[in-house]
Formats: C-alpha cells, sequence, structure tokens
C-alpha cells in the first residue's frame, strides 16, 4: 500500500510538470491546494487557482522570489530559478502542531463571544475610507445551460414554403448546437482602481488590458437568444423591410432590419448620445467598485457575520496565518430557518478580522426568485451561491482589504416567450410570430485579485484621467494573450474554450 501511495503522488507531480503553470500541494498528500497567497518579490500579490495552479508574471527573472503560503502549513520561500529543479511544484508542509494542541496554555475561546468580537470591530477592520489605488485582475466566466430550447412557429405572412422549411431547419439546428454546446463567455480585465472617498465622484478606473472570449452565435443572453432566433427568420426575408419585435403584449427593444445601411445609421446616433453612464469604462468601474462593497463583512447579505442568532457556532481549532498570527476557526450553520448559509470562518485573535471565509447555500436553500410561470411564463430561482473571500492587512497596519474572491452564483431559468415581428408598413403588413420556449440554467463565477493596494494622495487621484477601452475579442483561448502580466491561471474549462463553427 505504501508503495501505491507513493507512485500515485509521484504520478501526480510529474503530471502537473507536464501542465502549464506552477502548481501548490500538500507535501503529504500530493493534493492541490487552491486558492494559496503568493507574494512576488514582498509586493505584488498572485494566488493558486481552483485546481491549485498560478503563474509568475512575465517580467520575473531567475532572481525574482515569492513566498507561497496558505493557512495550516509552513510557508516557503522559493527562488524562480530553482521551478525547473522542483518540476514545477511547490510542496506545503502541514504545520507541525494539531489544532487542538495550539490551545493546550490556551482557554478554549466560546464561539459566539468570538463572533460577537467580530461584529463590534467590522467598522474599523473593513473601512472603504481610504485613497487606495488597487491593481487588480477581474475574470468573469458566464454561462447559459439549456435543458430544452424550442421553437414553435405560430403564424407566418410574410414567408413562403420553402422558406418557412429552410427557417425551421436553421432553427432546429442552432436549438441542439446550444444544448450540446452551452453558450460560455469570459471577461479578463486587468486594471488600476482608484477610490477616495472625498469626492462625490469617488472612484476611477484605468483599463491595462480587458480582453473577451465568446462565440457570437451563442449567447449567454435569453433576450439575445430571441434576437438570434430573429435574425434566423431575417435571413429568408426582404433585406429592405422594417420590423417591430413585440413579447406577447411587451414592446422589446428597438426597429429591427437587416439592412446595413440603417444600422450604420443607428450607430452613428447612438454614439452622438452616448451618456457617461453609457460608457464601457463607467460601467466597468461602478461594477468593481461595486463588487468590493458588496464583498466586505459589512454588507447585511453576510447573514452568518450580521445576524449571529440565526446560526449555530462552533469552535473548530486554532492555526497561524502566513503572517504568524493566531487564528480560530469557526465553523457555522442555520440554526433559524432565515439563516442560508454553511461554511468556515478563520478570525484573527488580534483583533478580530475575518482573515478567510469559506461559505455555501446550506441544503435545500435559495436565495429567492420570481414565480410567474402561469401568468406571464417566467419562473427564476437562485439556487446556488458559494464563494471563498480572503482579506489581507493594508500596508498601513489600520484595518484589511479584500485580497482575493472567488464567487460562484447560478439559478434555475424558465422562459415561455411569445414573440412576434410586425412589419412597418401603412398596409398589408407581414407578421411572424413563433413561441420560444427555455428551461436551463445560468451560472456566473467571479474571481477578483487585488495584486497591489497602495496608498494614493488627492492630488493623484484629481490628475488621474480616465479613457475608454476596448475588448481583446478572442475566438480560443491563447496561453500568450497574459504572458507579460499578472493574472490568475485560468482553469482547465476556460482553455479549452472555442468557438464552434
Amino acid at each position: 500500500m505504501k508503495l501505491l501511495y507513493f507512485l500515485l503522488i509521484n504520478f501526480s507531480i510529474t503530471l502537473a510538470a507536464a501542465q502549464s503553470g506552477i502548481r501548490v500541494i500538500d507535501a503529504s498528500t500530493g493534493e492541490s491546494i487552491p486558492f494559496a497567497n503568493i507574494t512576488i518579490d514582498g509586493s505584488q500579490n498572485q494566488v493558486s487557482n481552483a485546481e491549485g495552479y498560478f503563474n509568475l508574471p512575465g517580467n520575473a527573472t531567475d532572481q525574482t522570489t515569492f513566498t507561497v503560503s496558505y493557512l495550516g502549513y509552513v510557508g516557503q520561500q522559493v527562488k524562480a530559478a530553482d521551478l525547473n529543479r522542483m518540476q514545477n511544484v511547490i510542496r506545503l508542509q502541514p504545520g507541525v502542531f494539531e489544532l487542538d494542541d495550539v490551545d493546550v496554555s490556551r482557554v478554549k475561546p466560546d464561539p459566539r463571544q468570538v463572533m460577537a468580537q467580530v461584529r463590534q470591530n467590522l467598522k474599523q477592520n473593513y473601512s472603504l475610507t481610504d485613497n487606495s489605488k488597487d491593481l487588480i485582475f477581474f475574470r468573469q466566466g458566464t454561462s447559459t445551460k439549456p435543458k430544452a430550447f424550442d421553437v414553435e412557429i405560430t403564424k407566418s405572412t410574410g414567408f413562403t414554403r420553402r422558406q418557412l422549411e429552410q427557417t425551421n431547419n436553421q432553427i432546429t439546428g442552432f436549438s441542439k448546437r446550444l444544448i450540446q454546446s452551452p453558450a460560455t463567455e469570459y471577461t479578463d480585465i486587468l486594471c488600476n482602481l482608484y477610490r477616495t472617498p472625498a469626492t462625490a465622484n469617488n472612484a476611477k478606473l484605468e483599463v491595462v488590458k480587458a480582453t473577451k472570449l465568446v462565440d457570437q452565435n451563442r449567447s449567454v443572453s435569453l433576450d439575445n437568444l430571441a434576437g438570434s432566433v430573429s435574425k434566423i427568420f431575417f435571413q429568408h426575408v426582404d433585406t429592405t423591410k422594417f420590423y417591430r419585435m413585440k413579447s406577447g403584449w411587451i414592446p422589446v427593444g428597438d426597429t429591427i432590419t437587416m439592412n446595413k445601411e440603417y444600422h450604420k445609421m443607428k450607430k452613428a446616433q447612438k454614439a452622438e448620445k452616448k451618456k457617461p453612464e453609457d460608457t464601457r469604462i463607467y460601467n466597468t468601474r461602478v461594477r468593481l467598485a461595486n463588487f468590493i462593497k458588496e464583498n466586505n463583512f459589512e454588507n447585511k447579505k453576510f447573514d452568518f457575520v450580521n445576524d449571529l442568532d440565526a446560526y449555530e457556532y462552533t469552535y473548530d481549532g486554532a492555526m497561524y496565518s502566513a503572517e504568524n498570527e493566531f487564528v480560530y476557526v469557526l465553523k457555522f450553520k442555520p440554526k433559524k430557518s432565515r439563516a442560508k448559509y454553511t461554511g468556515t470562518l478563520y478570525v484573527s485573535e488580534n483583533d478580530y478580522a475575518i482573515v478567510r471565509s469559506d461559505y455555501q447555500l446550506a441544503k435545500g436553500k435559495t436565495l429567492g426568485g420570481i414565480n410567474l410561470k402561469l401568468l406571464l411564463g417566467v419562473k427564476f430561482k437562485q439556487n446556488q451561491a458559494n464563494g471563498t473571500l480572503i482579506y489581507a492587512p493594508k500596508p498601513d497596519g489600520k484595518g484589511y482589504y479584500l485580497r482575493y474572491a472567488t464567487i460562484h452564483e447560478g439559478a434555475y431559468i424558465y422562459a415561455h416567450r411569445p414573440i412576434k415581428l410586425i412589419e412597418l408598413a401603412k398596409s398589408d403588413k407581414d407578421v411572424v410570430a413563433f413561441d420560444i420556449k427555455f428551461e436551463g440554467d445560468s451560472v456566473d463565477k467571479i474571481e477578483f485579485l487585488n495584486i497591489s493596494h497602495q496608498p494614493v494622495t488627492e492630488d493623484q487621484f484629481k490628475g488621474m484621467a480616465e479613457a475608454e477601452f476596448d475588448y481583446v475579442k478572442l475566438k480560443k483561448y491563447d496561453p500568450n494573450i497574459w504572458k507579460n502580466y499578472s493574472a490568475i491561471e485560468p482553469l482547465e474549462e476556460m482553455k479549452q474554450f472555442t468557438v464552434v463553427e
């Protein structure tokens, strides 16, 4: 058995060396360690992904030194020059102590008293009132996974029999491809986020690079799916005609046509009327600032921190952090019906800050939704929500900042929508009507990495000028796209992404 165990560990290490990236593993078991903290040259932060992999930035040299640490393990300092000898595998040794042994000279704490201290110190530990410049890498993967996608033509006054046959064949093929190859897209952004509470417009954004892996033929949006089906219809009609789309009695969108000159004109008009809130830079900045705010433990959505009466907390031992601070480990689960989550909290004994939280929806729990299936043909239920949040001390020692977050949310969606395309004409209007029925799941995965957190002055904030940016659009994953930048190593599912032709 020992020989077999030895061979399995060495096989996993050899396999890791054959893959791209540096892998962090448990030296005793050979298992990957996800979300390990990596500090490069004492200043830049990196993290191992859910599969245990990370990469050094492209400007790293043989002399680049990085530290790998994880709660409950002995940290390790490595030089880049030693990676080949180590087969690109960092083996972390578990701490030499057992959880209970740490408390030999201490009185085991009451978990509820610990949580009461956590709540009392929330404001000082997680304040967002400092002036800061954060180098952030943000990744979002969104997918729509249909179980059923049916389209039925209910009326057609502007189609010949042959046109309808061609349309039906295309729609059937479109539906099959969507079910067999669910729509997925990935967005990666590397940017500097400047924040100061002293001004009304308290954030500015400088985008260094942004990419989007997307298949234009397989949208993740239900509205765009309806639009894709509409385009199939338009391939068989007079391209000079103009239509209006309706869903039941609800108007949907603008005038629809395949006329290229019309679309060019509308695009120009839209550009002239563009408001600040319509720009990509504005929406991205607001999104990132809100993400940081929403994943602050002061947020009421973290009821396992803010509604102590609804949860049962148990003390699960203790360990030392990378900063050599004593950390309590608390498990939590619902005690009352209003509680939603189960998970683990890691709390610093020094200032009762939560330095890490792992949470997931408890069995049978959802975060709400709507059920108007009979009335409007719509049903929505958020049935997935789990995440890991890691906080690190600010450079000035006054509180903590969000260093890393991985959030996974999902929902069940049912939509049965009647769609009608009505020609914009004075008389004898062509009408095409069809029903779209969709049932499936929508999944959203977000990763956030704060590569460096630095103070910034008011003058530096005021002197920073925002500029609009464009995404580099990719049809398949390119391992060189982030080669010279700090980025989170993608999971295998992202590496396998390719457009279905």
